[in-house]
């Protein structure tokens, strides 16, 4: 289809599907084969590979090299200089914001460039194994440690390595039904808005990687903060792109400030395809004001009930509300407990949490659920809570459930405790409301083996929840389940998504 025509009928969905059924549809055979025989990842040289990195790392460089806009491969310097800040509030470099001449050349290519591609499976795949090979997979974690202070960015490229080869498996039978006639890929430009605590994975494989290997050209949106780190891998991927031979038209890397990104986003929308975020509730709907073709993934409430307090379930809330340093997206907010739950058993409940100073000290010693001393990027809660003796963590503890659309305190420990008689049929109902209201990411249950699993069915069968996940306190085969697990590479189901009423608020999908 020609780009005038494009611009008459933009095809806002990435796909044009036909009424068949297609091979990668969840549940299908061929869907269920792509999980078979993924590779082994050696956590041991992952986190060497990122330790050497952080060692060497020269703090100076994110200064001398400052974040630009990236643009068919070159590096737009000479607009408004500005410094950036890590996840602690602190700077950690500089960073060109595009000037206004700058912004019209961006708007220029974006509405202009077609790809010249169809599939680029071969060099994207042999770049997907150098971003993973020793060399550079330290580079990805040590970048987000230092940046966003990720506590464990071992794990997400434990998982990337996974989950990266089942999702090649999905595109191969994408273009195969393409080449077949059942479905017609949309080769407009997409946006990847980036997420700072799992943007590896999540943007540079998943929807920058993933995109480019079926032809879609892909712009990065820069952030506002923790922006360094987004930015290197979009930096070292164009250069990787343009040694193996690909146009670098297909990657553009916008440092613009917020009201230039919207201006090009808005003025661009009918040369352009969906914008892919994975944010809070509220940010996606600010985004979905100037761009309707979003798709979102956005927070919750993450909530755990619990009928029995052992020291193992006790383990599990601490280690659930304290990942990331509340900094991933399954991080616990909300916890149910027995009526006859003590307060300072509740309170107690964070003791023994390790206090950190540095992303770096976590990686250094394996940790990731410590809580950062009183960072200066996020705002505790003000009225209602009380902060625990020790670390940064905020609880408050009532005989009710929380006013619908708690805030989720990003990066601050902020726990809920509702103490409730979950036998009594009329509490379980209004738990299930408050979950169908709020709609967390996640819920997990937790309670002696006898009984748990039958509860997480009764709450199951009165909820819209998608990430389920149950446990024990009485088993050592069946562990006390946390809210903040996740393993798609194991075909687990995870979604997140706002309340259904509200749907169509912050995602068009």
């Amino acid at each position: 289809m020609n780009r005038t025509l494009r611009s008459v009928f933009p095809r806002c969905n990435p796909l044009y599907r036909s009424r068949r059924t297609m091979s990668f549809h969840f549940g299908t055979t061929e869907y269920a084969a792509c999980f078979n025989n993924l590779p082994t990842p050696d956590p041991v040289r992952l986190r060497q590979s990122a330790l050497t990195y952080l060692d060497s790392f020269d703090r100076q460089l994110w200064y001398d090299s400052p974040m630009t806009t990236i643009l068919y491969g070159k590096k737009l310097k000479g607009g408004t200089m500005v410094t950036t800040i890590n996840a602690l509030g602190e700077e950690n470099g500089s960073q060109w914001l595009a000037s206004s001449e700058q912004v019209e050349m961006l708007k220029g290519h974006i509405r202009d460039y077609d790809s010249p591609y169809k599939d680029l499976r071969k060099p994207m795949r042999q770049i997907e194994k150098i971003l993973l090979s020793d060399e550079y997979a330290g580079f990805l974690v040590g970048n987000q440690c230092l940046d966003f202070m990720k506590q464990d960015g071992i794990t997400e490229i434990e998982e990337a390595i996974m989950a990266n080869v089942v999702e090649q498996r999905l595109n191969d039978l994408l273009l195969r039904d393409e080449a077949h006639g059942k479905v017609l890929i949309n080769r407009q430009a997409i946006y990847v808005s980036c997420v700072s605590n799992f943007t590896n994975f999540l943007d540079l494989f998943r929807k920058t990687i993933r995109s480019l290997e079926v032809g879609i050209p892909c712009v990065i949106l820069g952030r506002t903060n923790t922006a360094q780190h987004a930015y290197r891998w979009a930096e070292l991927l164009v250069q990787l792109c343009v040694q193996h031979g690909i146009d670098p038209g297909m990657i553009t890397f916008l440092s613009c400030s917020l009201e230039d990104i919207k201006d090009i986003i808005k003025s661009c929308e009918n040369y352009t395809g969906n914008l892919y975020t994975t944010s809070s509730r509220e940010m996606a709907a600010e985004i979905m004001k100037s761009y309707p073709k979003v798709v979102a993934s956005t927070g919750g409430p993450n909530t755990m009930v619990a009928t029995e307090l052992t020291d193992a379930v006790k383990n599990a809330i601490q280690i659930s509300a304290t990942i990331e340093s509340s900094g991933q997206c399954t991080a616990l907010r909300h916890c149910v407990v027995p009526k006859t739950a003590h307060d300072g058993e509740l309170m107690s409940i964070f003791d023994k949490t390790q206090q950190l100073e540095t992303g770096t000290e976590a990686v250094e010693k394996s940790v990731f659920a410590g809580i950062f001393a009183q960072p200066k990027g996020t705002q505790p809660p003000s009225i209602g809570y009380n902060v625990h003796n020790e670390v940064d963590a905020y609880i408050k503890i009532e005989n009710t459930l929380p006013q619908p659309g708690i805030n989720e305190f990003w990066r601050k420990v902020v726990v809920d405790f509702s103490k409730l008689d979950i036998e009594d049929d009329a509490n379980l109902d209004c738990v299930a409301s408050w979950l169908n209201e709020n709609q967390p990411i996640s819920l997990a249950v937790n309670g002696p083996r006898k009984d748990s699993i039958a509860l997480l069915l009764r709450l199951f069968e009165r909820t819209g929840m998608v990430v389920n996940t149950v446990g024990s306190c009485d088993n050592p085969e069946m562990p006390p389940a946390l809210t903040c697990q996740a393993r798609p590479q194991e075909a687990e189901i995870f979604g997140e998504f706002p309340p259904r009423s509200d749907l169509k608020n912050y995602t068009k999908a």
